[in-house]
């Protein structure tokens, strides 16, 4: 008990013992656990191997129903893929759960359209569509959005964030170096006076009474 007590007093070990702790509440328990991360309107590239070939071929359905080859250029360039580095994506469509064939004419269609290069619109948001199964699906479709600026009230949060974490530093530096710092000067001036007294209280214990 008295080891664990001298290896707490020292600040360096204390500081990286409260990183550690930090550590394992912050990721494991916080990040996995009670509040682990939600995944939302993100990329279709994340998704899964087999869940992008499913999309692939909803993409194509999607085409059938509009006829919008930019609409179907933009929903595969989501993916993280093309036609011109993936030239064989639309011949193993049945990966995906759909009945198309290489030869089928929509698929044929799609791919000269693809390949003829159809401009492919920056932003996307969502269309429904019914899949061969009669399930609707919402797929990316094309919109003219500008970006949203930061609001104030987002930035004031930021501001404050910060502002707590500075002083949260700035506290944890105070007492783990300049007080404890502070401390050993004193401790050792009382030292020195304590010898101090002492030897002269011996020294003048030693010295005889005149007669």
């Amino acid at each position: 008990m008295d080891n664990i007590k001298t290896l707490l007093a020292r600040p360096l070990t204390t500081g990286i013992l409260g990183l550690v702790i930090g550590l394992i509440i912050g990721l494991p328990l916080l990040g996995w656990w009670l509040v682990p991360v939600k995944w939302k309107d993100v990329d279709a590239s994340y998704l899964r191997p087999d869940l992008k070939a499913q999309y692939l071929c909803m993409v194509v359905d999607s085409y059938k129903v509009n006829r919008d080859p930019s609409l179907a250029a933009a929903r595969i360039d989501s993916l993280g893929m093309n036609l011109q580095t993936s030239p064989f994506m639309l011949d193993t469509l049945q990966s995906g759960g759909c009945n198309y064939q290489p030869g089928d004419a929509d698929v044929l269609e799609l791919k000269s359209a693809l390949l003829s290069g159809a401009p492919v619109p920056q932003t996307m948001g969502t269309e429904t569509v019914i899949t061969d199964g009669g399930n609707p699906v919402s797929l990316p479709t094309a919109t003219n959005t500008t970006d949203k600026p930061a609001t104030k009230t987002s930035i004031l949060l930021l501001s404050l964030l910060c502002a707590l974490f500075l002083l949260i530093g700035g506290a944890l530096v105070y007492i783990f170096f300049i007080r404890n710092r502070k401390k050993g000067k004193v401790d050792a001036g009382i030292e020195m006076e304590e010898e101090y007294l002492d030897d002269d209280t011996a020294s003048y214990a030693n010295q005889s009474m005149p007669s």
